[in-house]
């Protein structure tokens, strides 16, 4: 009888563990042809600069002394720069989310970090950054958080023209916590706003769409959730959504930060 029992329990057990490894080996193969499917693209889009670079050093190496050198050497630079962000996005894209070390994290802290670190491009952009509010603390990896939050502020210095703004704000929700990051850009149309965060899909001429994707998975991986509402000609917010910690007051920001660019 007892003999019996063991055997049934032993065979349940067999099983579990074999759907487990179904599951797992499944996921693995779905990860892998996403990471080739994307692989392809990246490879696609590296083609046209590397063509472009070739195509501009050819020329330059014939005429050395062209008063269009310069200008071409600086198309080339340009163009080895966009290839790293590919890379770099791509690179980012390919990591495993599951490789977080969470921490407690004040918002206002990793905000005002994310905003230092993109300064000098606001400053080049002609865009002023500013961070206000206040919230409770959440629990989560700071390096990760910051790389999407950097995405994002990235993504909204770009599609806001000279003297516009891009505006982190802090506060608390019902259901967590909340940082919105609003530009004063062109704009999504309605159409394109359900597509953000498709792999590719983007609206900049020289972007890959990774960046999006890459931003939406780790706060995905951290509970939380992305939402986008945009009017345009006027500018977009994308409003990130955390789980707070359990804290007895939120901290407030650093400081009233405004980084003014000076165009």
């Amino acid at each position: 009888m007892l003999v019996g029992k063991l055997s049934v329990v032993a065979s349940r057990a067999s099983e579990s563990i074999g759907h487990l490894r179904e599951e797992r080996v499944d996921d693995a193969c779905a990860q892998m042809r996403r990471l080739q499917s994307v692989g392809a693209k990246v490879a696609h889009e590296l083609k046209n600069p590397l063509a472009s670079i070739k195509g501009l050093c050819q020329l330059v190496a014939r005429t050395p002394e062209s008063e269009r050198t310069q200008e071409r050497l600086a198309v080339v630079a340009s163009e080895i720069s966009r290839m790293e962000t590919i890379l770099n996005e791509y690179l980012s894209f390919s990591r495993p989310l599951e490789d977080i070390r969470p921490e407690s994290i004040q918002l206002a802290t990793l905000a005002q970090d994310v905003l230092d670190v993109l300064d000098g491009r606001a400053v080049q952009a002609g865009v002023t950054l500013s961070l206000e509010g206040a919230a409770p603390a959440v629990h989560g990896d700071p390096r990760r958080l910051k790389e999407a939050l950097i995405n994002l502020v990235s993504n909204a210095i770009e599609a806001t023209p000279n003297g516009g703004t891009v505006s982190l704000r802090l506060r608390s929700g019902a259901h967590g916590v909340l940082l919105d990051v609003a530009d004063s850009g062109r704009g999504i149309p309605p159409e394109n706003l359900d597509r953000l965060g498709t792999s590719f899909f983007t609206t900049r001429a020289n972007g890959t769409g990774l960046g999006v994707v890459l931003a939406q998975g780790v706060i995905t991986q951290h509970g939380g959730s992305l939402a986008y509402t945009s009017t345009v000609g006027k500018g977009t917010t994308v409003t990130i959504m955390l789980p707070a910690t359990h804290v007895t007051a939120p901290e407030p920001s650093p400081r009233a930060a405004v980084v003014e660019a000076r165009a």
